[in-house]
């Protein structure tokens, strides 16, 4: 991501580009930071094309730039990369040398898999740029940036809230927050009680909440959290593996943990967000490796069940 930082910074750009990562937000922002440094009127010299029809892909990055300098040609929808017909890797292989200067070409995707013909092809052809998760200390000081444009205040330990409850996705983050602003013009300061009343929770911070309640032996609460999952549709199937995922890196964390690895050797081999180490080392000193061990086959017997044909 800093090498496209450096060249909308710079207003200079390379001939091909890799757009790919989890973080949707940030890829199409960087798309249109491109867009307005390379293309004046977008009728004429931006066109993006879905990589399931791409038949027309040669006429588009060869076509001249009529009302700008350059030309930028987007090539969306290579999520599916690895059903991408062989004949439309190699048409894109024998493209790649003949496109003019004058044509930006970008390939945008959210997953690809890196055994892919496609994708080894454009990590060897195009300058790539990786759009992750941002750390939730980077997503503090966005919602800051973001509050202080919009006139409203936000302190750091409710931006933290917010993220722990809405998740590290921008684009989700960015929509809770133009309700924030909305719902706390009047007070002038999103609070803690705002973001309990109106944000919309993820799904992995529920289960964080339902395991709060599961740890602390309050099994009505359980329950409650369980019947809202049900009111809102979300699959069994799926709320037990989230459950499980939880409970299985609470064990890694424990194992690791008795081999005398630090916090910070844990948290970075386990790929943890702060927040996650957080909870999760609150949860190790309510509970014991038996019933995590317990708890975790109990989990993995209740998705052969409902894989097998059990009701959820």
């Amino acid at each position: 991501m800093e090498t496209i930082k450096t060249h909308i910074k710079n207003k200079s750009f390379d001939h091909f580009y890799f757009f790919c990562g989890e973080e949707v937000y940030l890829s199409q922002y960087y798309l249109n930071q491109l867009k307005n440094l390379l293309v004046k009127d977008v009728s004429f010299d931006f066109l993006s094309i879905d990589c399931s029809d791409i038949s027309n892909l040669q006429e588009a990055v060869e076509g001249a730039p009529l009302m700008s300098e350059h030309r930028l040609v987007v090539v969306k929808g290579l999520d599916l990369s690895a059903e991408l017909k062989q004949a439309d890797t190699e048409f894109i292989a024998q493209l790649l040398p003949n496109v003019p200067f004058s044509t930006c070409l970008v390939f945008v995707t959210r997953t690809i898999k890196k055994n892919s013909k496609i994708y080894k092809l454009l990590n060897d052809n195009c300058t790539v740029c990786l759009f992750e998760h941002q750390k939730p200390s980077q997503l503090v000081r966005w919602l800051l940036n973001m509050a202080q444009k919009q006139n409203i205040k936000l302190d750091r330990d409710t931006a933290a809230l917010l993220i722990e409850y809405a998740g590290v996705d921008m684009t989700t983050l960015l929509s809770e927050m133009d309700k924030l602003v909305s719902y706390c013009r009047d007070e002038g300061q999103i609070t803690k009680s705002a973001i309990e009343e109106i944000v919309i929770k993820s799904v992995d911070a529920k289960i964080y909440f339902l395991l709060d309640a599961v740890f602390a032996g309050k099994s009505e609460e359980a329950f409650l959290l369980l019947s809202e999952f049900k009111k809102e549709n979300e699959k069994p199937i799926y709320i037990n593996a989230s459950i499980l995922g939880t409970i299985r890196t609470l064990l890694e964390q424990l194992y690791l943990s008795e081999e005398g690895k630090s916090a910070s050797e844990i948290t970075e081999k386990l790929h943890l967000r702060p927040i996650q180490a957080k909870k999760n080392t609150a949860y190790l000193k309510k509970t014991n490796k038996k019933f995590l061990e317990n708890m975790l086959k109990r989990c993995v017997d209740l998705d052969m069940q409902i894989k097998t044909g059990a009701d959820g």
